[in-house]
């Protein structure tokens, strides 16, 4: 018994030491740079205590969501990249590195237009930015916060990202909508002036 706890002390030990080796050693890489060419929108089901990705373009009138991602447009990256992970370079079954990217843009601003009525004083081709929060991904955080569209740009502007040329984040409308169907343009401007527009799947909304 007391050969076999050696043995495993033994064993956890290296591991151990293997993952911090492989850890400082990710440390050192260099991130690639990349521009932000293309932004992608989902459309999300937030009836849940998360948002998940919708399968279809059906909304709960009180839970209207979109995920938001800015990308590089280089294929070599999009093929690469297209699932993203996390491994340490010694210690997780061959696994490389995080690769990290570092984005030559920041993001300035986002805008939000409707394009359909809201509510009776919330009318089509509306500015309605101020109606939305933000959620991003921050590592080791677990809570679900929402953030004001100010407070989200600190999040969504970091110096580098890790694996993957990209950027993601989440939209929530806060305001119920009365009509039975939704449609908006989302514009995000760049540091470098350049502004990347969408337009969100026409919505179908239903009450619940």
């Amino acid at each position: 018994m007391p050969i076999l706890k050696k043995t495993l002390f033994i064993i956890l030990t290296v591991f151990v030491l293997r993952t911090l080796s492989g850890c400082l050693n990710c440390k050192t890489n260099n991130p690639q740079l990349f521009d932000f060419d293309i932004i992608e929108i989902t459309g999300l089901d937030n009836t849940g205590e998360q948002a998940i990705e919708s399968i279809t373009n059906i909304m709960n009138n009180s839970a209207v969501a979109f995920a938001i991602r800015l990308r590089s447009n280089e294929e070599y990256w999009e093929e690469r990249y297209n699932i993203s992970y996390i491994g340490f370079s010694q210690a997780n079954a061959m696994q490389p590195c995080p690769e990290y990217f570092a984005p030559n843009q920041e993001i300035d601003q986002i805008e939000i237009i409707t394009l359909k009525d809201i509510s009776a004083e919330v009318k089509a081709n509306t500015d309605v930015t101020e109606l939305f929060v933000g959620f991003a991904y921050e590592p080791f955080v677990s809570e679900y916060l929402y953030f004001t569209l100010d407070e989200l740009y600190q999040k969504i502007n970091p110096k580098f990202t890790y694996n993957a040329p990209k950027q993601d984040f989440q939209l929530f409308l806060t305001q119920d909508i009365e009509n039975f169907e939704a449609q908006f343009i989302i514009n995000i401007r760049l540091s470098d002036n350049r502004v990347l527009s969408d337009t969100t799947h026409l919505i179908m909304i239903i009450n619940k």
